[in-house]
């Protein structure tokens, strides 16, 4: 057995599912958890705003609060810290003779240079791809000959006998940790206590006593108890497109983004309730939501290297990216371009760190036609200001709708008064935002 190893904490910040997790305090005698927001998150980016706004700070700070609380409560300790990942991972192994770290499989360019550079440092990492629905081995034929079309993808799924993976729900042991580890100052630090923020009271996120859902038994209670129970799921696909409101959609996209609850976790939730409740469309809805997701990540398990460039997934390697235009670009990102449903979309999204759905592909379709933007200012605007923040599916679907990712239609251009007749007839929703 591995006397020392590090659980390094990165987008899957729970202990319930969390079979990595599981895995290194079976193998290791002491395991200590980290969490560490990388010094990068608050830089510039090369158009002038900051790459993570006070939403995700905030957030992040409530939810650090309950897993540690989570933690204590089975013994052991997180320890939180604000610098260099990497750095300050291989100090930490040196100074305590840790001789392993674990880490979940993040399939994109940062954090994949981040486990080559521990392990250029001699530091042994053991990694797991554990964010999807369906694991991965399940679907290893598909990967083979990766269709690239959601639909063809949806379909071979479909064409399996397993709809989602089953949670992992054995329970933890009895953490063992070393008293030193208790004692240091990580184990005492908190991020981001001193940050001033403020809750706009209009969010569409569900909170409660003005903070958001952050602990994961609220979560839970807040999901099976009132969206599955309450009959919101079984009315899913015919609300999903309304642009305000706690219950129109899942919200799910946000706990997702942080790892408070798994994507298997959320279907073992809806599995039940269809056998409880009976299944209809809507419910099938969640579940084709949550593929999406999927196969996103998957798209960039196979594909990452192409994404992050301008091209993206095009054949086409001699575009060049429109020069940036600074006044459009503040227009557009400040709320301020004249047409409303633009407007209160990018106030809601600059003020709460949240959009519908239907709304941020329309404010993409306006920065990437109406404006002639370039799309990956735009998915690094959307990076800065969204509490679900996930790189997956914003990259995935900002290459979507620009037509350098897998849209067979080669990207989406949506008529913004059509959008607006049909989506906010009566102008409540602009209302909230311009008034």
């Amino acid at each position: 057995m591995i006397q020392r190893a590090i659980y390094w904490f990165r987008h899957d910040c729970r202990l319930e599912d969390n079979p990595l997790f599981h895995q290194a305090v079976t193998e290791c005698h002491e395991v200590l958890p980290v969490f560490i927001e990388d010094s990068r998150l608050a830089d510039q980016t090369t158009w002038g705003f900051v790459r993570q706004a006070q939403h995700n700070c905030a957030f992040k700070r409530h939810m650090l609060m309950h897993l540690r609380a989570q933690l204590e409560s089975q013994g052991s300790v997180m320890w939180q810290a604000h610098g260099d990942s990497v750095e300050l991972l291989v100090e930490w192994c040196n100074e305590l003779g840790i001789q392993r770290v674990y880490a979940e499989t993040v399939a994109a360019e940062e954090e994949e240079r981040e486990i080559h550079a521990l392990r250029q440092r001699g530091i042994e990492v053991i990694t797991l791809f554990q964010s999807t629905m369906i694991d991965r081995t399940l679907v290893k034929p598909i990967l083979t000959y990766f269709p690239m079309s959601f639909t063809r993808f949806r379909q071979k799924v479909e064409a399996q006998t397993s709809r989602y993976s089953a949670p992992q729900l054995i329970p933890l042991p009895h953490l063992q940790i070393a008293q030193e580890w208790r004692n240091s100052e990580f184990a005492h630090t908190l991020l981001y206590t001193t940050l001033h923020y403020s809750l706009d009271p209009r969010t569409s996120l569900p909170v409660h006593n003005g903070v958001w859902l952050t602990d994961s038994k609220q979560v839970r209670t807040y999901i099976t108890d009132d969206y599955l129970k309450g009959g919101y799921a079984s009315s899913y696909k015919a609300t999903r497109n309304q642009l305000f409101g706690t219950h129109y959609s899942s919200k799910w996209s946000v706990w997702l983004a942080h790892g408070i609850r798994s994507a298997r976790t959320l279907m073992a939730y809806v599995n039940e309730f269809e056998n409880q409740s009976g299944a209809n469309e809507s419910t099938y809805w969640l579940w084709f939501e949550l593929l999406w997701r999927d196969y996103f990540r998957f798209l960039f398990y196979q594909r990452k290297t192409n994404l992050f460039l301008f091209q993206g997934l095009s054949t086409d390697s001699s575009s060049t990216p429109p020069r940036f235009n600074q006044s459009y670009f503040y227009a557009w990102s400040h709320g301020q371009t004249g047409v409303d449903l633009i407007d209160a979309a990018m106030r809601e999204l600059s003020h709460t760190g949240y959009l519908s759905n239907r709304l941020r592909q329309v404010v993409a379709s306006f920065w990437l036609h109406e404006y002639q933007g370039n799309w990956r200012v735009g998915a690094s605007w959307f990076e800065s200001q969204l509490l679900d923040y996930d790189v997956y599916s914003n990259y995935g679907n900002w290459l979507y709708i620009a037509g350098k990712g897998t849209d067979p239609r080669g990207g989406r251009h949506f008529n913004i008064q059509k959008q607006t007749d049909e989506y906010d007839p009566k102008g409540y929703y602009r209302e909230i935002w311009l008034r």
